[in-house]
Order: C-alpha cells, then sequence, then structure tokens
C-alpha cells in the first residue's frame, strides 16, 4: 500500500506583503502564505514552489524581483506561515550559488609602472646665458659621470581575473600540474580580445570540495604590444607587451653645444623573456 499525498491548502496572508527600498534603490519583498495539511516540511516547500512565482514586478522600479529564500514557522498541528523574500536582480547574482561554466571578470588598469630612460619628446632645453644645453637625444637624468637615471612612469596596463567555474571532475592532478607549467607564460594566439604576446598568466588560486563545483580564479597582466616606436635617432622599434626592451647608451661629441659628450641612445634590443602558450588548455574561453 502507498500512504496518499496530503491535501495541502494555502491562504495568503492579510497584509503580507511588506516592502523596503535601500539608499541604494535594491528593493526587497516579503510575501506571507498559510498552508495547512501535513507537516512533512519537503512536501510544504514543494508545494510552496508551485505557489510562489519565480519573480514579481518591483513597484519603484518596475524591473524584475527575483525570489530568494523561504522561511517557514509552525503555527499549530498541520498549520505552517511560509514568507518568501524577493530581491532585485543585483542581490540576486551576489547570492545565488555559481552555476557550472558561469564566470565573472574582474580587472583593474591602476598600479602599472615601469621606469623608462628615454622620453617620447624632449619639450625643451635650457642653457645659462652664452651656453648651449646638450642634446642627450630624450635620455631622462644623466648625470655628470653619463650615468642615465631615468624615471618612474605610469604604463598602460591591465591585470585582470576570470572567476570561472569548473566541473568538478576538471580539477585533477594532472590539471593543477597544467597550471603549474603555464603560469609565467605569454598568450599564443588572440586571448579574451588581447592580441598574442599581450597577456601574461601569473597563476590560479583555486580549492576542490566534494559537493559543489570549484570557482577557480585566473590572474592575469596584460601589456599592450608597441610598433614604430621612436627612441631618440633609433625608429620602428617593435615589441611584443611582455618581451624586454633595453638601450645601449654611448657617449658621443654634440655638434651643437661645442662638441661636449653626451650620453645617448645607441642601440635598441628586444628580449624574449617568457615562453608562449595555449591559454586555450585553461578550459575557460577566450
Amino acid at each position: 500500500t502507498t500512504t496518499p499525498a496530503p491535501t495541502i491548502t494555502h491562504s495568503e496572508k492579510i497584509g503580507s506583503r511588506r516592502g523596503r527600498s535601500s539608499i541604494d534603490s535594491a528593493t526587497e519583498l516579503d510575501w506571507v502564505y498559510t498552508l495547512r495539511g501535513t507537516d512533512d516540511i519537503a512536501a510544504l516547500v514543494a508545494a510552496f514552489d508551485s505557489i510562489a512565482p519565480m519573480t514579481v514586478q518591483d513597484p519603484v522600479t518596475l524591473e524584475d524581483l527575483y525570489r530568494n529564500n523561504i522561511d517557514w514557522t509552525q503555527l499549530g498541528n498541520r498549520v505552517w506561515e511560509f514568507t518568501i523574500t524577493y530581491i532585485d536582480g543585483r542581490k540576486h547574482d551576489e547570492t545565488k550559488p555559481p552555476e557550472t561554466g558561469d564566470y565573472k571578470i574582474s580587472g583593474s588598469t591602476t598600479g602599472g609602472t615601469a621606469k623608462i630612460l628615454v622620453s617620447k619628446e624632449t619639450i625643451a632645453r635650457y642653457a645659462a646665458a652664452g651656453g648651449t644645453a646638450v642634446d642627450f637625444k630624450q635620455s631622462i637624468g644623466v648625470t655628470r659621470e653619463g650615468e642615465v637615471q631615468g624615471v618612474e612612469i605610469v604604463v598602460p596596463a591591465m591585470r585582470f581575473t576570470i572567476d570561472y567555474t569548473q566541473p568538478k571532475a576538471v580539477i585533477t592532478v594532472a590539471y593543477s600540474k597544467l597550471l603549474e607549467d603555464l603560469t609565467g607564460t605569454v598568450n599564443i594566439d588572440t586571448f579574451h580580445g588581447r592580441a598574442a604576446g599581450e597577456v601574461l598568466f601569473l597563476g590560479c588560486d583555486f580549492s576542490q570540495g566534494t559537493k559543489a563545483d570549484p570557482t577557480c580564479s585566473y590572474q592575469f597582466l596584460r601589456l599592450p604590444n608597441i610598433a614604430g616606436a621612436t627612441i631618440g635617432d633609433l625608429t620602428s622599434i617593435a615589441k611584443l607587451g611582455h618581451e624586454y626592451l633595453w638601450i645601449y647608451f654611448e657617449e658621443a661629441p654634440d655638434p651643437g653645444a661645442n662638441n661636449r659628450p653626451a650620453k645617448r641612445p645607441k642601440y635598441a634590443y628586444v628580449e624574449r623573456v617568457y615562453d608562449f602558450a595555449d591559454f586555450d588548455a585553461l578550459g575557460i574561453g577566450g
């Protein structure tokens, strides 16, 4: 024999619809129902799931509010009060657990600095009356001993993180070894809209459990590729974002300043310091 399913009735409590709007314009609504017929919580929740809609309209913004959580309190024998809370989309996205394949990208363009030894352009040169300032060909901070000191500047750079929810089966010993191998490599193909050579993989933070799929945080640094740069008398200089450019300076007389010796850029060298890798192996798209 089988036990027949309980007959559950419901009614909305008079004056049950309570709402609140916060300073950031986020709205929450509470709806309260009374359910009768059983003390089986699983059956009551299943019945309430069909009673309350998944979305309702925000009376303030007229946008959708999403069903977030359900609370219940026993009022008597087989009599229960259920309260449902609806929240706006912003809070809904923050509170719901990520599903497999979900991802979020966050980034910052602050903090990208580099020491440069030559400027893009020397705007002016000044000397005392009767003298002529030496032309150092855009070298910055040349000392009496001929050392080029340079200056620290902000450069175009973006550090960004991709939080990606992977299936549990992906995070294996072999995959963790892959993350080790790819850390400190540069994209060999276009990756999330960035050209080959611009994105450096800084590594990944992750933890693996037995129940929920893990959300892995993949961290990257993007530096733009350069083409057609000019440094002093050196022209048409090109480098990929994470290649290293260095300058060899040579002392040469400046005819415009009574042949006084001047430290000037003589040669430019572009060095590859990272290996290339196919970031498709990470399994996060792009």
